[in-house]
């Protein structure tokens, strides 16, 4: 959607079209519902039609274009408060996609931010120099268009969005504050785009010279590639590192678990042992017996998924609560930043949670993380004060925990 925003906006600018600026809207605002990072594709194409039509008189109306390209994302955005209001879960939204994630970045530095990216750059350098090799010609040839006065004024201004996208891209994932490796999967369009297109306009003009030997060269490149994305693990090196599964082993797997689990295989992500919806059907059935389909549950740790698994509803706002919990997330580091208002907030969120469990009482707690952290005792304290531990004899994902007045069902 961030690419179709793009195409379609610079359609829109070239051609001077409301309609279409209003339709690269619509295509920016669900790439921000989806992911909202996404919504640098706003800024982008705001400042490529101030850019484009500076020297003209489209510039003295300028606002117009720039309101309508808000105003079809913002429609996107209204629809979505819309439903959550009909819902009557607009605040609950609200909380879990803007306050909550507040915390995320807040321990951070920007220097601190910068060094993530740098190091995952540096990471996936060394992991996928195949794939990076073109990403910085690219890169270089983008630029050098841009500065080449020679070059055509259409072309120099699509690379410009180009890298303008890719750059918007970049901050607004960094300013998570976390730069995990599974975020650079935000980058694909804009790294793909930069990636792709401009290496091949410049193949594209020596191949009408040299067609032959550049056809040769860039056969024996796609093979390797190809190759390094399909051959099997014990010939790559340190595919297990990112989770990184290959085109044909996924296929393979998904084949095998489909026709051994049948539906159930969708509870079973592709890079987990076989062994783990043996043990996702369990914890369901287990949950399934101790709650009643009216009571809530709550999950403790980092898998909403379980709420789904097992068809109860979360007994609190937070269905994620790693933030809470501080595991690998930025709150252990919260304590040692000299800002007061990172504790005053974390405090906040352990008081909203404590008053969501009193108010819901959720028959059963389901522990998925159980470290045990200065910040999270609060939660620790609460639980053993009202829970009890189910005896669980097998190894199973989450610890399950419940109320000490609760009749237990018999589950031997």
């Amino acid at each position: 959607f961030e690419l179709c925003a793009l195409l379609i906006g610079i359609h829109a600018i070239l051609k001077k079209s409301i309609r279409l600026i209003i339709l690269a809207g619509i295509s920016a605002g669900i790439a921000t519902a989806f992911k909202q990072p996404g919504g640098v594709i706003v800024c982008v194409l705001s400042i490529g039609w101030i850019l484009y039509h500076r020297n003209t008189s489209e510039w003295k109306s300028v606002w117009k274009p720039i309101s309508a390209l808000i105003l079809g994302t913002g429609s996107i955005w209204l629809l979505i408060i819309g439903y959550f209001w009909h819902k009557n879960a607009l605040w609950d939204f609200w909380f879990l996609s803007f306050e909550f994630n507040f915390i995320y970045s807040s321990g951070f530095s920007k220097l601190d931010i910068l060094k993530s990216l740098m190091t995952i750059y540096r990471d996936y350098m060394m992991e996928y120099p195949l794939i990076f090799l073109p990403y910085f010609s690219g890169i270089i040839a983008s630029v050098y268009t841009i500065a080449k006065r020679t070059a055509p004024p259409l072309l120099r201004f699509f690379f410009s969005m180009v890298l303008l996208w890719h750059a918007g891209d970049l901050l607004g994932t960094a300013v998570s504050g976390l730069f995990f490796y599974h975020y650079f999967v935000q980058l694909m369009p804009s790294f793909v785009v930069l990636t792709v297109v401009p290496n091949l306009h410049y193949l594209y003009g020596c191949l009408q010279n040299r067609q032959n030997v550049f056809f040769a060269g860039t056969t024996i490149y796609a093979a390797i590639l190809f190759m390094h994305l399909f051959f099997p693990h014990t010939l790559l090196p340190s595919f297990d590192r990112w989770n990184y599964i290959p085109p044909q082993h996924m296929l393979k797997k998904n084949s095998v678990y489909s026709k051994h689990y049948g539906n159930e295989y969708y509870l079973n992500p592709v890079y987990r042992h076989p062994d783990h919806t043996l043990q996702v059907r369990k914890m369901i059935e287990i949950i399934r017996a101790y709650v009643p389909a009216d009571k809530p549950l709550f999950v403790w740790g980092s898998s909403p998924d379980v709420y789904i698994w097992s068809n109860r509803k979360p007994a609190s706002r937070f269905i994620y609560a790693s933030f809470i919990q501080g595991n690998f997330h930025g709150l252990s580091k919260l304590k040692y930043t000299e800002k007061p208002q990172f504790s005053i907030l974390l405090t906040r969120m352990q008081k909203m949670l404590l008053d969501d469990l009193n108010t819901s009482k959720p028959v059963m707690i389901a522990v998925t993380i159980n470290t045990i952290m200065p910040h999270t005792a609060f939660f620790w304290d609460y639980l053993n004060t009202h829970y009890e531990r189910l005896p669980i004899q097998q190894p199973l994902p989450a610890d399950f925990y419940i109320l000490k007045e609760q009749t237990s069902p018999d589950m031997r």
